[in-house]
This record gives structure tokens, C-alpha cells and sequence, in this order.
């Protein structure tokens, strides 16, 4: 005889249908956590029933996020999933406001050197970390790198991330001056060998941190390149296009999603809190849009403008 389901597991389950929908698969496990969270939070405090009676405790939840310090990042994507699975609308709750200028996470060096796991200066983990800083790929895109993930594309050299963030497949740019060094990791490499040991992997490296600085140091690059040569704009609008349309797919239709041809024009000029911080700071309040989308998608493969402002300004 079948056991009973549980209130809780039952309301669960039928939140899980709604999520089960959600196509990338990264993002699907992370709303499954955090409705889990909400709708034993909602059984423990309100003794819901149903999956509808939760709605009447988004508010409250989002306000207890905020007292217990959470980010207003955080908060938003708290709310994004809850909202989600429960069918409402965002803006129909109070939140905090997020700004690019705040974002905190891996953007910092670990300050605890003595600790040997998270010394990025530390020699043992120097292979890992001048790789990185020459690719800038995140922490599991590099543990999971074979021998057979490097290519030459319209040109130039790329690593190739397989199902990295969100499932996407994508194509990181290497400068020539770092072809290389960068290739000296693939070599005498079987093309399913990987080509770090895991072993270098565990450890509490702020490998992120050196993401940011790929951004930054990338930024520089072709804003240098483009000064030295103004038909290099030309060039570096067409390749942004081409890999933009090879890896941004639709997942539904695995069509090349529009290109935003708008936001490689001009200057992306800092406003509100984003432009006091670069002030305080002593850094740029306004940035080449083409450098900015170009870097988003051929260094960092996430498509994001703000992200990477957020790399460039703090």
C-alpha cells in the first residue's frame, strides 16, 4: 500500500510541474530550491494547503529576506522563481532595487592568504590560475575542459565551453599573443582527456575574481586594438555577430536569437549610484558599447551588458 503524500510534498510536486518547463536546466534546479524554501516556509507559518494559498505570503517572505540582510539580487531572484510558479507578477511586490555597482559575488581577492587553499598566489595552484587569467571561463567550465576543446573559427582561437551556464555551448576569444601559452595546456591531450586534474579543484580559489580581471584586462585589449587601427571596429562588429549567432540559440527553436545591433552603438554612459561609485573610484563613467557587447559575448558568454559594467566599475 502506498504511503500518503504529505501536504507539503504535494503542494511541492505541483509547484515542480509548473518549473519542470523552465528549459535550462541550471536554472530549473535553482527555482526548485528556492520554492522549496518558500513553500516550507508558508506550511510552518501559515499552515497552507495548497499551493494557491501561497500566494498570499510573497510579501511577507520577500520582507523577511530583506531583515535577514539578503542582497537585493538575491531578493529579486528569490522572487523571480516564486513568482514564476505561482503565476504572478514581479512588480506587484516591494523589493530592494538592484544596482550593478553592488554586485559582490567572487569579485573580490580572498584576502586569506596563509590558507592554502585560497591563495591564488600560491604556487601550487599556478597552472590553473595563469590559464585562467589568460580564458577567464567559470570554475566548472574549467574543471570540465578536455583535449579536443580548442579551435580555430573566422580567424581566430577560441576554447570551446561545452554546457556550460544554462546548458549553452560557447566560444571563448584568445588573444594571439595568448594562443600559445593557452594551446601549451591542450597539447599531448587525448580529445577526451581532461586537461586539468580534478584534484586542482578542490580548494576555496576565488577563481571568479580573475574572471573579472579577464574582463577588465579584455576591455583594455580591444579598446587599444581599435585605437591602433579604427578599421578593427569593422572587424570586431562582424565576429561578435558571427559567434553571437552560433551560440545565443533559442532553446526552443535553436535559432539564433536577434541581434541587438542598437547597443553596439555609442557610448554606455553610468547613471545613479553605478556613476557615483566610478567617480569615488577614479574610473570611467562611460564605456564603447561595441567593446562592452563584444567582451559580454566572446570573453565572458553571458550577453549581458551590466555584467560586465559590473566587472569593469568597482
Amino acid at each position: 500500500m502506498k504511503k500518503k503524500k504529505s501536504i507539503t510534498r504535494s503542494i511541492r510536486d505541483e509547484a515542480y510541474l509548473v518549473l519542470n518547463e523552465t528549459n535550462h536546466d541550471l536554472t530549473r534546479s535553482s527555482y526548485k530550491r528556492i520554492v522549496k524554501r518558500y513553500i516550507e516556509y508558508c506550511r510552518q507559518e501559515f499552515k497552507v494547503k495548497t499551493l494557491e494559498e501561497c500566494k498570499a505570503f510573497v510579501q511577507i517572505y520577500l520582507d523577511n529576506l530583506v531583515a535577514k540582510g539578503y542582497s537585493a539580487s538575491t531578493i529579486h531572484t528569490y522572487c523571480a522563481a516564486i513568482s514564476k510558479t505561482l503565476g504572478t507578477r514581479m512588480d506587484q511586490y516591494e523589493k530592494p532595487i538592484r544596482y550593478v555597482a553592488e554586485y559582490k559575488k567572487g569579485r573580490q581577492k580572498n584576502k586569506t592568504v596563509y590558507k592554502t587553499k585560497t591563495d591564488l598566489d600560491a604556487d601550487k595552484w599556478k597552472e590553473i590560475v595563469a590559464f585562467q587569467k589568460m580564458v577567464g571561463i567559470r570554475r566548472r567550465e574549467l574543471e570540465m575542459l578536455c583535449g579536443n576543446d580548442i579551435d580555430e573559427k573566422y580567424g581566430h582561437t577560441f576554447v570551446y565551453v561545452r554546457n556550460g551556464k544554462g546548458g549553452k555551448n560557447s566560444y571563448v576569444y584568445i588573444t594571439p599573443e595568448n594562443t600559445p601559452a593557452v594551446r601549451s595546456y591542450f597539447a599531448n591531450k587525448a580529445p577526451d582527456e581532461r586537461i586539468f586534474d580534478s584534484k586542482l579543484f578542490k580548494n576555496d580559489l576565488n577563481l571568479h575574481y580573475l574572471r573579472a580581471m579577464h574582463a577588465q584586462e579584455m576591455y583594455k585589449y580591444f579598446e587599444s586594438k581599435i585605437k591602433e587601427n579604427p578599421d578593427y571596429r569593422k572587424e570586431l562588429t562582424e565576429l561578435v555577430i558571427k559567434i553571437w549567432q552560433k551560440t545565443n540559440l533559442n532553446p526552443k527553436t535553436k535559432k539564433p536569437r536577434p541581434f541587438p545591433y542598437h547597443s553596439i552603438m555609442g557610448k554606455y554612459v553610468l547613471r545613479g549610484k553605478n556613476r557615483q561609485l566610478a567617480i569615488k573610484q577614479n574610473l570611467p563613467v562611460a564605456y564603447d558599447r561595441l567593446i562592452i557587447r563584444v567582451v559580454s559575448v566572446l570573453c565572458l558568454s553571458h550577453f549581458r551588458e551590466d555584467v560586465v559594467i559590473g566587472y569593469m566599475n568597482y
